[in-house]
């Protein structure tokens, strides 16, 4: 009973544990595709409507090298930047996150997937052939009640039917 409802308990909590690891590694490799992606798109090699080389040098000399740097207030500070320009550079920062989250990873390499369901598995496998034990000695030991409880209630039907049988007899 109670043993076998902990092991049942303890093989959820692991699909959870599974699920919930698998969530947060792929979240990482989302964010580092991200990062990456932002951070390679140099301000120096950039279009960007309106902003010629001296303005990206102000830009790069502020300290806004790549897409990862762009803030609009930031940019809004340097002299140069009106509002026409500072929507230019944010749009094509935007730009930049914009394809980055369509081509990054839906999904875990299959390796590293892999590598994760093995790690899951080594852990439920004696989960489960323990459940299976157990629930196993469990069946045995109801079959072993049902039988000793099924030969008493004979016993009794035979004590019963006796004294039906007796004054069937008499009559």
């Amino acid at each position: 009973g109670a043993r076998a409802v902990d092991l049942k308990n303890h093989l959820r909590a692991l699909v959870q544990e599974e699920a919930t690891e698998s969530a947060t590694a792929l979240t990482a490799l989302q964010s580092t595709h991200l990062r990456s992606a932002l951070s390679s798109a140099t301000v120096a090699g950039a279009q960007i409507q309106g902003v010629g080389p001296q303005l990206k040098r102000a830009l790069m000399m502020n300290g806004i090298t790549s897409a990862q740097d762009v803030d609009q207030w930031r940019v809004h500070l340097i002299s140069g930047f009106g509002p026409t320009r500072v929507r230019a550079v944010v749009a094509w920062a935007h730009g930049v996150e914009q394809r980055a989250r369509a081509t990054m990873p839906q999904a875990l390499p299959a390796s590293q997937a892999q590598a994760l369901r093995a790690k899951y598995e080594g852990r439920r496998q004696p989960l489960a052939a323990e459940l299976q034990r157990v629930e196993g000695q469990q069946r045995s030991e109801e079959a072993a009640i049902k039988a000793k409880f099924a030969a008493m209630r004979q016993e009794l039907d035979n004590l019963e039917a006796a004294p039906r049988a007796a004054a069937e007899r008499e009559t």
